[in-house]
């Protein structure tokens, strides 16, 4: 989780930070919640000209959600949220079509945009109205640098490309990451709005 801090040059006691606390809290909550739009923003801009092929449209408010701050009382924190989709994206989002030569069937997708990859032994299916990319197990597990799967059953594994959870998290953190200029927008923010100089 990251924390941020506003160091004010004017506010040399504690009950004078007490005062803006109390009394500029709708200032605050600008102030956050300006940094996390702010975020939201860079965030769907990175993850949708990165290397990943997501779909047009892809990157909306279902699958990279901002919730803004609300309140500072009773207990509330003052944090505006991002939260990215979890659940890995089938790999039929990108690009996958049916490859099939005078020997081998398989599927032809491209995850990493510019970069098409086949999977043979791969075919498409339908199941329960969600088209999906499967392998037998047996071929799947000797696919090289294979991790765990979690989908698999009757003897077939369903085949999934990054969530966009993961894509976010390469782009959150660093000394060039999302959060790290969140921070800096927050306290510069903050600080123009309460008209203090800050260090």
């Amino acid at each position: 989780m990251a924390v941020a801090y506003v160091a004010l040059e004017n506010v040399v006691d504690v009950a004078q930070l007490r005062e803006v606390l109390e009394n500029h809290g709708p200032v605050l909550l600008r102030a956050v919640n300006d940094a996390g739009r702010f975020a939201h923003n860079e965030a769907r801009k990175r993850i949708t000209d990165g290397g990943t092929n997501w779909p047009a449209g892809y990157i909306n408010n279902k699958t990279l959600n901002f919730r803004p701050a609300t309140s500072l009382m009773r207990g509330n924190t003052g944090s505006a949220v991002i939260t990215a989709r979890s659940r890995p994206s089938t790999l039929t989002r990108f690009n996958a079509t049916v490859v099939n030569d005078d020997k081998r069937k398989g599927v032809r997708v491209e995850v990493n945009r510019g970069r098409p990859k086949i999977l043979w032994k791969a075919f498409m299916t339908n199941m329960g109205g969600n088209a999906l990319v499967m392998m037998r197990e047996g071929d799947y597990r000797q696919l090289p640098n294979i991790n765990a799967h979690k989908y698999a059953w009757n003897g077939l594994v369903s085949l999934y490309g990054p969530s966009v959870d993961q894509v976010f998290k390469t782009h959150r953190d660093g000394p060039d990451g999302i959060a790290t200029m969140a921070l800096d927008r927050l306290e510069d923010v903050f600080a123009e709005l309460m008209g203090f100089k800050h260090a």
